[in-house]
């Protein structure tokens, strides 16, 4: 990388002056490496002023001269972490009374830097770390740190990391320890930590991170953390927390309650996504459907992503609409992920045509991860049902219940189990599928989850 090279030069010239200059005048190892002296004495003043000198000596990014002064960029960026509703005339008017006149442009530039504002167009994402738009500093300062955490130099490398505005994803936030990075990082990696942490643990950490940036008065960064946190309750089907904790999330957002929701868009879709999951989980399918068609206006912003799309698609499949999912999968033009094509499955599966099913299964098996496996298993069982192989829908079910139990899947334990019973059902051993549709009532008791209750006793 250019950064590293320009570094590793800067670098080896100052070691060149310390073990030349009794030798060589100052003048002489400048002109060797083609730089002025002038600029070898700047380069080795920083590198003798300590840890943070050394730092600047490495970094290749140098400050424009017409941006802003540090301090009145930080300024402007908590203005929207604290208000996330104001719009730009708004800000403006705000600092026009703090004295500072500057341009929606000039405001728009900083919110950019900050990860709040000029995000990738068209591009959904649940981590909004996927959609902040790369700047120069912030590609430089990462980098920087890859080359000083290449080094063994853990602190250093998080020092870097935590002087830059923002970060969009990286992996390198998953190799430093948390106790070395700053809060916003600290939400930014809880990302990384996705499907690699049990969601409960994933449930603490995300909640423990919001409630420091809400009593920080960082409303924006609270409600990206309370993102991870939600998403975590919604694959432990804990509706009623879900519910809850949605509705403290778009209080960050708002003025004032009934107001306007504020945040970028791929926030707010997300948000009413999970709001309508919950819904559902509750039975409310009215609110869902609500939902829904909000979710159906702001997805004009995301036309061509797949993960938009297929976040609707499952909130219409969660209350039984499949149709109108299949529909949503029809616009696109093609299929962006195995998890995209394994939602397809599934409804190509309920509508009875298993063969198209498991040709999509078959395409996406190999690469979906783990978390979605189980959920596979499902779909191909119950093509191997339509089908009449009732022996091989039960011994890809069996496989199924054991991934669902150990990852604590709560949906598809209820799934894999009922299709089970199915299966026993179908070889005429209907003592046996009674049976088993009974050893799991007290297990999702335990997980709350009442719809599937519901389906058991019927």
């Amino acid at each position: 990388m250019l950064s590293s090279r320009v570094a590793q030069t800067k670098l080896k010239v100052v070691e060149a002056w310390f073990s030349k200059r009794n030798s060589k005048t100052q003048e002489e190892i400048a002109a060797s490496y083609n730089i002025s002296s002038r600029t070898l004495r700047r380069w080795v003043k920083l590198y003798l002023s300590g840890e943070k000198g050394k730092l600047r000596l490495m970094n290749r990014y140098q400050r424009p001269w017409n941006r802003f002064d540090p301090e009145i960029e930080k300024r402007i960026a908590q203005l929207k972490e604290k208000r996330p509703w104001l719009t730009l005339s708004e800000t403006q008017k705000t600092l026009a009374q703090w004295g500072l006149r500057i341009s929606k442009r000039g405001i728009r530039l900083v919110w950019r830097r900050f990860g709040l504002g000029g995000f990738i167009k068209g591009r959904f994402s649940l981590n909004y770390t996927d959609f902040i738009a790369p700047t120069k500093e912030t590609s430089s300062g990462l980098e920087m740190a890859a080359e000083v955490l290449k080094n063994g130099k853990v602190k250093e490398a998080a020092q870097i990391l935590n002087s830059l505005p923002s970060c969009p994803k990286n992996e390198l936030l998953g190799q430093i320890p948390d106790r070395y990075l700053s809060l916003p990082r600290k939400v930014e990696k809880l990302d990384l930590l996705f499907g690699k942490i049990p969601f409960r643990e994933l449930r603490r950490r995300a909640k423990g991170l919001r409630e420091r940036a809400e009593k920080r008065g960082l409303l924006y960064l609270a409600a990206r953390a309370g993102v991870m946190e939600a998403l975590a309750l919604d694959w432990l089907e804990e509706s009623d927390s879900l519910l809850l904790l949605i509705a403290r999330l778009k209080d960050y957002l708002r003025k004032k309650p009934g107001a306007r929701l504020g945040g970028d868009p791929s926030l707010r879709f997300t948000l009413l996504i999970l709001e309508g999951k919950a819904l559902s989980g509750l039975l409310r399918v009215k609110d869902v459907l609500r939902c829904a068609k909000l979710c159906r206006n702001i997805l004009r912003q995301f036309p061509s992503s797949a993960n938009a799309h297929e976040g609707l698609a499952s909130l219409y499949e969660s209350i039984g609409h499949f149709k109108e999912a299949g529909k949503i999968y029809r616009t696109l033009d093609s299929i962006e992920s195995p998890e995209n094509a394994l939602l397809i499955a599934n409804i190509e599966a309920i509508a009875g045509r298993y063969r198209d099913a498991l040709g999509l299964l078959k395409v996406a098996k190999p690469k979906l991860d783990k978390l979605v496996q189980p959920r596979g298993s499902a779909v191909r069982a119950i093509c191997y049902l339509g089908q009449g192989k009732i022996d091989q829908a039960a011994k890809v079910l069996q496989l199924s219940i054991q991934s669902a139990k150990k990852e604590v899947i709560r949906n598809m334990v209820h799934t894999s189990t009922l299709l089970m019973a199915a299966c026993y059902a179908a070889n005429r051993e209907l003592k046996k599928a009674r049976m088993f549709l009974r050893r799991y009532i007290p297990l999702l008791r335990k997980f709350k989850i009442e719809r599937e209750l519901i389906m058991r006793y019927i």
